[in-house]
């Protein structure tokens, strides 16, 4: 398990060993001195007996996009806002998302790929007229399916993705 608190200067995380509870289950007790305001991010690296190693979040970096557990705060809300078809025509797709928090958003990231890749590209959102938006090249819409998630950093560090659970 790998900690730090919250904060948007993205400083080092710190590591933890967990212990095992049962065969698949495995656990660290937070102490109560590192509960504070505004939370924790945290991420988990874990290898079988294999050596292979699995990670979470799924993405490539997760010290770049760990979880957050906010404290006595909230994170950034997102929601799309969704139309019946994406436009692609002239190159690019513009996504549009509701983010919203009561300490401001500090930064939204779209990340999105092609169904037959596996990383996803990233591109930072600007906020026009209350939305987050963020084009998207059309040449990922080819394969007929495109797979993105949010990112969104509130102005204390705590952040929140869309969809909620990634598959």
């Amino acid at each position: 398990l790998y900690m730090r608190d919250v904060n948007l200067s993205n400083g080092s995380f710190n590591p933890y060993a967990m212990t095992r509870k049962n065969d698949s289950l495995w656990q660290y007790v937070v102490p109560d001195s590192m509960v504070r305001y505004p939370g924790i991010d945290f991420y988990v690296v874990a290898t079988d007996s294999n050596g292979l190693t699995g990670k979470t979040p799924t993405v490539a970096n997760p010290s770049k996009e760990p979880y957050t557990i906010p404290v006595k705060n909230d994170v950034p809300f997102i929601s799309l806002d969704l139309l019946t078809c994406v436009d692609t025509v002239g190159g690019k797709a513009t996504l549009r998302f509701f983010i919203h928090d009561d300490d401001k958003i500090d930064n939204a990231t779209l990340y999105y790929k092609d169904s037959m890749v596996v990383l996803f590209d990233e591109t930072l959102m600007k906020e026009e007229n209350g939305y987050w938006v963020a084009s998207v090249p059309s040449k990922y819409f080819e394969n007929g399916i495109i797979e993105f998630y949010v990112r969104a950093v509130d102005g204390v560090g705590a952040s929140s993705r869309w969809p909620v659970r990634q598959t």
